[in-house]
């Protein structure tokens, strides 16, 4: 049975709405101090908690539907872009450019400049490299002879590129906006919001690509041999 695209992705924004208004609500509460702080579970931008697992949930469907549509169809794209959405899952859950982005900061003895810390830029050298190994998928992909692979490849660039505004350009800015800004309420508030436009924004993407997919970005049955993982007769696709 084929699931519609438009009620999985209204499904997930339902969700993705309810956690953000929430995260609002709460934030609204302690301003008006009615709370003392916004607990840990409502927050979106807050790692391990529930608004965070459930986008982590997100980009492992993707990556299993990605890899069972490759193994079933003996179809080379969505293996690569398996490769690309488990670096976004390992980068999310594991915090992967902000840990070896220290590192690489530390290691390089990269000193804070006026505008980013060191470790900003450290980061922003690893979402380079994370950004290359995506182009590189992406070229060899648009090489490919076959029309489908063309398209299933097309849907995704754009969804990574939707992830790169939010979570690397939306990202930049607040880092330096972190690092100019002081503790004034201002300032505060300006990171707040831009912290839960980055991690929103990433949670309505992440819904967006796991409705494409299970919906069925259409595999198809005449792909180029060349993209096969085998020699083995074409098989029905989604």
């Amino acid at each position: 049975m084929t699931l519609s695209f438009k009620t999985l992705l209204v499904a997930l924004l339902a969700v993705d709405c309810a956690f953000i208004t929430a995260n609002l609500l709460a934030a609204i509460a302690v301003n008006a101090a009615l709370i003392d702080h916004v607990p840990l579970w409502l927050k979106i931008t807050e790692d391990r908690e529930p608004p965070e697992d459930f986008n982590y949930l997100k980009w492992l469907v993707i990556l299993a539907a990605l890899l069972w549509m490759a193994i079933r169809d003996r179809w080379l794209a969505p293996a690569l872009w398996a490769l690309v959405f488990a670096m976004i899952f390992s980068d999310d859950a594991f915090q992967l450019h902000e840990n070896l982005g220290e590192w690489v900061s530390t290691s390089l003895s990269i000193s804070d400049g006026a505008f980013l810390y060191g470790r900003d830029v450290g980061e922003m050298l690893v979402f380079g490299t994370m950004g290359l190994i995506t182009l590189a998928i992406v070229f060899f992909l648009f090489t490919r002879p076959d029309a489908p692979t063309r398209q299933m490849s097309w849907r995704y660039l754009v969804i990574v590129l939707c992830l790169g505004t939010v979570g690397v350009a939306v990202d930049a800015i607040h880092s330096v906006l972190s690092h100019l800004t002081g503790g004034d309420l201002f300032g505060t508030l300006t990171r707040q919001a831009l912290g839960m436009i980055e991690d929103g924004g990433e949670m309505l993407v992440g819904s967006f690509a796991v409705a494409l997919t299970l919906a069925g970005v259409p595999a198809v049955s005449a792909h180029s041999t060349a993209d096969r993982l085998d020699d083995s007769p074409d098989r029905q696709t989604l």
